[in-house]
C-alpha cells in the first residue's frame, strides 16, 4: 500500500511539474520580426525574460528595435529607467491588463517613434503618463471601455499621428488635445461620439487629416472647427448627422476633401458651405436629401471638382442648382428620384466632364438640358424611364465620348438625334424598346466605335446607314428575320458583330463579304436552317463563329472556303446527321470544334482533313455507333476528344491511332460492352479517361496496358464482376480511380500492384463481400478510400496495414459488426465513416 502511495505521489508530482514547465515555457520572448513577449507579469520580469533572449541569440540590445508584449499583466507599467530595452523605436501593447500607467512611465525610451496600446484595459493613467516621449511620432490608444480620453497629451508636441479609433469615446471636450500642436493627423473614428465641444480642435493647427466617421453625431454646431486652417481632408461619413448650422465649416480654409456620406441629412442650404474655398471633392451620397435648390452652391464651392449626391431622395433639382461650379468635373446624381432635366437644370458647369443619372426615375429631357455642358465626355442615363429624347437634345455636347441610355424606353432612333457628335466613340441602346430606326439616325458620327443595340424590338436593318468607323456593333436578343445583302457593306473596320438570339432563318450569299477585319461573329440562339457556301465568303480574319442552337442540317464543302484564321467554330445543338469528307479543310488554324447535341450517325473518311492543330473537338451528345478506323486522321495535334452521351457499343482496334497527342478522352455513358486489346494503341500521352456509365463487363489485364500515362480512370457505373490481378499495374501515374456503381465481387490479389501513385479509389455501391490482407497491396500513397453500400462482412484485420498514407476511409452501409470494426488497424485514418 505505501509502495502503491509512493508511485502516486510520484506521479502527480511529474505531472505538476511537466505542467510547471510548459506554463514558464508560455511566458517567454521570441525574436520574429523584433522582439514578441507574452505572459509577463512585471518591468523586471520583462527585462529579465529579453536579456536571456538576447543573450541566447547572440544579438546586442541596440537590435532589439521593435517590441510587442502581449497578453501581460502589470500592476505598476514603468519604463522609466530601462536597460534592456531603453533603445527601442516601436512598442506595442495588445490584450494587456494594467492596473496604473504612472507619471513619465516611458521617459527612458528617449528613442521611440510609435507607441501602440490595443485590446487592453488600463484602469488609471496619471496626468504625465506620456510625458518625456520626445522622438514619439505616432500613438494609438484602443483601451477596454475607455469612454472618455485620459488628461496625458499636454506635452507632447512632436507627435504627429493620433490614432482613437475603435474605442467608446461619447464625447470631446476642448481641453482634450490643448498639447498637440504638431499633430497632423487624428483619428477618432467608430467611437460613439455624440457631442462634439466649440473650439476642441482649436490648438490643432497643424492638423491636415481628421477622421470622424462611424460616430454618433446628430448636429454639426459652429465653432467645432475652429482652429483647423491647415485641415486638408475631413471624414463625417457613416454618422447620424441630420443638422448642419450655417458655417458649420468656415474654419476649414484649406479643406481639400468633405466626406458626410451615409447620414441623415435632408436639407441643404448655401451658408452650410461658407468658407470651403479650396474644397475638391465634396461626399453626400446615402443621405436623404429630397432637394437642390436654386443657388445651392453659389460663391462657396468654386474650386469643386467633385460631387457626389448618389443614393439619396432627391426628387427635384430646381433651375440654377449647380451655378457657382464652375470648376466641377464630375457629378453623379444616380440612383435618386428626379424625374426631369429641365432646360437649366446643369446651368455653370461650364467644365463638367462626367455627368451620372442612372437609376432615377427620368421621363423628360428638354431640348436644352444640356445646353450648358461643353466639354461633358460622359453621360449615364441607364435604367430611367425616358421614351422619346427630341432631335438636337445633344446638340450642346458635341464633345461626348460617350452615351449611356441603356434600360429605358425608347422605342424609336430619329434622324438627326446624334446630330454633329463629333467626339462620341460609344452609344449605347442596348434593354429599351426600339422597334424603328430612321436610315440617317446614325449619319454624323464620324469617331463612334462602339453601337449597343442589344435587346430591343428590332425586326429589320432596312436603309439604316451604320457609321462606318464602328468597331464593335451589337443586335443580339432582337426580332431580326433576315439581313439585307448589303447591311454592313460600309463597316470594313468592325472586328465584333453580335446576332446572337434573333429569328434569323438563313444567311445569303456575300451577306458579311465586306468585313474584312471581322475576328468575332455571333450567330448563335436563331433559327438557322440554310447555310449557302458564300454565306461566309470574305470573312478571311474572323476568329471566333458561334452557330450554336440553330436548325442546321448541312455543312457544304465549301462553306469555311475563306476562314483560314478561324480558331473556335461551334456548330452545337444543331441538326447535323453527317459530316462529310474535307468539310473543314481550310480551317488549318481551328483550336477547338464543337459539334455537341446533333444527330450525328455518321462521319466520312477524311471528315477532319486540314485540321492538324486542333486540340478539342465534342461530338458529345450524338448519335455515333461506329469509330471507323481512320476517322481522326490527320488531326495531329488533338489533346480533348468528347464521345460522351453517344451510342457506341465496342471500341475496335486502333481506333485512336492517329491522335498520338490526345491528353483527355470521354466516352462515358455509352453502350460499350467491349473493348478491344489495341482499343487504346497510339495514346501514349492520355491522362484522363472516361468510360462511365457503359455496359462493360470485362476487364482484361490487358486493356490498359497502351496508357502509361493515365492519372485519372473513370469506371463508375458499370457492370464489372471481377477486377483481375494485374489489370492496372501498368498505371504507374494513376491517382485517381472510380469504380463505383458496378457488381464487383471479387477483388484478386495483386489487381492494385504498381498504382503505388494511386491517390483515391472508389468502390462504392459494389457487391464486395470481404477483404483480405492483399486486396490493396501496393497502394503505398493512397489517402481516400471509399467502400461505402457495399456487402462487407468479413475484413482481415491488417487489410489497411500496408498503406500507410491512408487519411479517409469509408465504410458507410455494409454488414459489418462492431467486432470487426473494432479489430481493424486504422491507426494512421483521420477520417472513418
Amino acid at each position: 500500500m505505501l509502495k502503491f502511495l509512493l508511485v502516486t505521489f510520484l506521479t502527480l508530482f511529474y505531472i505538476l511539474k511537466l505542467a510547471s514547465l510548459r506554463e514558464d515555457e508560455k511566458k517567454t520572448c521570441n525574436m520574429e520580426d523584433g522582439i514578441v513577449c507574452s505572459e509577463i507579469s512585471s518591468v523586471e520580469d520583462l527585462e529579465d525574460k529579453i536579456s536571456k533572449l538576447l543573450s541566447k541569440q547572440n544579438a546586442t540590445t541596440t537590435e532589439a528595435k521593435d517590441l510587442v508584449i502581449s497578453n501581460s499583466e502589470f500592476k505598476s507599467f514603468n519604463l522609466k529607467n530601462p536597460t534592456i530595452v531603453k533603445d527601442i523605436t516601436k512598442l506595442t501593447l495588445e490584450y494587456c491588463r494594467i492596473v496604473v500607467i504612472p507619471s513619465e512611465a516611458f521617459q527612458g525610451l528617449s528613442s521611440l517613434k510609435s507607441l501602440s496600446i490595443q485590446n487592453s484595459n488600463v484602469k488609471s493613467w496619471e496626468r504625465k503618463a506620456l510625458s518625456g516621449l520626445k522622438s514619439l511620432k505616432t500613438l494609438q490608444l484602443v483601451i477596454d471601455d475607455m469612454d472618455t480620453l485620459p488628461k496625458v497629451f499636454s506635452d507632447m508636441e512632436s507627435l504627429k499621428e493620433l490614432v482613437l479609433s475603435s474605442n467608446r469615446l461619447t464625447r470631446v471636450d476642448k481641453k482634450d488635445f490643448a498639447g498637440l500642436k504638431g499633430l497632423t493627423k487624428l483619428d477618432l473614428s467608430l467611437n460613439k461620439i455624440e457631442d462634439i465641444e466649440s473650439y476642441s480642435f482649436a490648438n490643432l493647427s497643424n492638423l491636415k487629416h481628421l477622421e470622424l466617421f462611424g460616430n454618433s453625431i446628430i448636429e454639426l454646431k459652429p465653432g467645432i472647427f475652429k482652429g483647423l486652417e491647415s485641415l486638408k481632408e475631413l471624414s463625417l461619413g457613416h454618422s447620424s448627422i441630420n443638422s448642419i448650422s450655417d458655417r458649420a465649416f468656415k474654419d476649414l480654409k484649406s479643406l481639400h476633401t468633405l466626406g458626410l456620406d451615409n447620414n441623415d441629412i435632408r436639407n441643404l442650404s448655401n451658408p452650410i458651405f461658407e468658407g470651403l474655398n479650396k474644397l475638391k471633392i465634396l461626399v453626400l451620397k446615402v443621405n436623404n436629401i429630397t432637394k437642390l435648390t436654386t443657388g445651392l452652391f453659389q460663391r462657396s464651392l468654386i474650386n469643386l471638382q467633385k460631387l457626389d449626391l448618389s443614393k439619396n431622395q432627391i426628387n427635384k433639382v430646381e433651375i440654377k442648382s449647380f451655378v457657382g461650379l464652375e470648376n466641377l468635373l464630375e457629378l453623379d446624381l444616380s440612383y435618386n428620384k428626379i424625374k426631369i432635366l429641365s432646360n437649366r437644370t446643369f446651368k455653370g458647369l461650364n467644365k463638367l466632364k462626367k455627368l451620372f443619372l442612372e437609376d432615377n426615375i427620368i421621363k423628360v429631357i428638354e431640348l436644352k438640358a444640356f445646353k450648358s455642358l461643353h466639354r461633358l465626355a460622359q453621360v449615364v442615363l441607364e435604367t430611367n424611364r425616358i421614351k422619346s429624347i427630341e432631335p438636337g437634345c445633344f446638340n450642346y455636347i458635341s464633345d461626348i465620348r460617350s452615351i449611356n441610355l441603356k434600360t429605358n424606353f425608347l422605342t424609336s432612333i430619329k434622324a438627326d438625334l446624334f446630330e454633329n457628335l463629333t467626339e462620341t466613340v460609344s452609344i449605347h441602346l442596348t434593354n429599351n424598346r426600339i422597334n424603328f430606326i430612321e436610315s440617317d439616325a446614325f449619319k454624323n458620327l464620324p469617331k463612334v466605335r462602339k453601337l449597343e443595340l442589344n435587346f430591343n424590338n428590332l425586326t429589320d436593318l432596312n436603309n439604316i446607314t451604320f457609321p462606318s468607323t464602328l468597331q464593335i456593333l451589337t443586335l443580339a436578343n432582337n426580332r431580326l428575320s433576315n439581313l439585307p445583302l448589303n447591311i454592313f457593306s460600309n463597316l470594313s473596320i468592325l472586328t465584333e458583330l453580335f446576332l446572337t438570339e434573333n429569328l434569323l432563318t438563313e444567311l445569303n450569299s456575300n451577306t458579311f463579304q465586306n468585313l474584312k477585319a471581322l475576328k468575332y461573329l455571333g450567330l448563335h440562339r436563331n433559327k438557322i436552317g440554310n447555310l449557302d457556301s458564300k454565306s461566309f465568303a470574305g470573312l478571311f480574319k474572323l476568329r471566333k463563329l458561334i452557330l450554336n442552337l440553330n436548325n442546321i442540317s448541312d455543312l457544304s464543302n465549301n462553306l469555311f472556303e475563306d476562314l483560314s484564321e478561324l480558331t473556335y467554330l461551334g456548330i452545337s445543338h444543331n441538326k447535323l446527321k453527317i459530316i462529310h469528307t474535307n468539310t473543314f479543310k481550310s480551317l488549318t488554324k481551328l483550336l477547338s470544334l464543337s459539334l455537341s447535341n446533333n444527330k450525328i450517325f455518321k462521319i466520312e473518311s477524311g471528315a477532319f482533313n486540314g485540321l492538324s492543330v486542333l486540340y478539342e473537338l465534342n461530338l458529345a451528345e450524338n448519335r455515333i455507333r461506329v469509330l471507323g478506323r481512320d476517322i481522326f486522321s490527320g488531326l495531329d495535334g488533338l489533346g480533348i476528344l468528347n464521345l460522351n452521351n453517344n451510342k457506341l457499343k465496342n471500341l475496335t482496334a486502333d481506333v485512336f491511332n492517329n491522335t498520338q497527342k490526345l491528353q483527355e478522352l470521354y466516352l462515358g455513358s455509352n453502350s460499350i460492352k467491349y473493348i478491344a486489346k489495341d482499343s487504346f494503341q497510339g495514346l501514349p500521352n492520355l491522362q484522363r479517361l472516361h468510360l462511365e456509365n457503359n455496359k462493360i463487363k470485362v476487364l482484361k489485364p490487358e486493356t490498359f496496358v497502351l496508357t502509361k500515362s493515365l492519372s485519372v480512370l473513370r469506371l463508375n457505373e458499370n457492370k464489372i464482376k471481377i477486377l483481375p490481378a494485374n489489370v492496372f499495374s501498368n498505371l504507374s501515374r494513376l491517382t485517381e480511380l472510380f469504380l463505383n456503381g458496378n457488381k464487383i465481387k471479387s477483388i484478386e490479389n495483386e489487381t492494385f500492384v504498381g498504382d503505388d501513385s494511386l491517390l483515391l479509389l472508389d468502390l462504392s455501391g459494389n457487391n464486395l463481400v470481404s477483404l483480405n490482407d492483399a486486396t490493396f497491396s501496393g497502394l503505398t500513397s493512397l489517402t481516400e478510400l471509399f467502400l461505402g453500400n457495399n456487402l462487407i462482412s468479413d475484413v482481415k484485420s491488417n487489410v489497411f496495414a500496408d498503406l500507410p498514407a491512408l487519411e479517409r476511409v469509408d465504410l458507410d452501409g455494409n454488414n459489418l459488426t462492431q467486432d470487426v470494426l473494432d479489430g481493424m488497424d486504422l491507426h494512421n485514418v483521420k477520417t472513418y465513416v
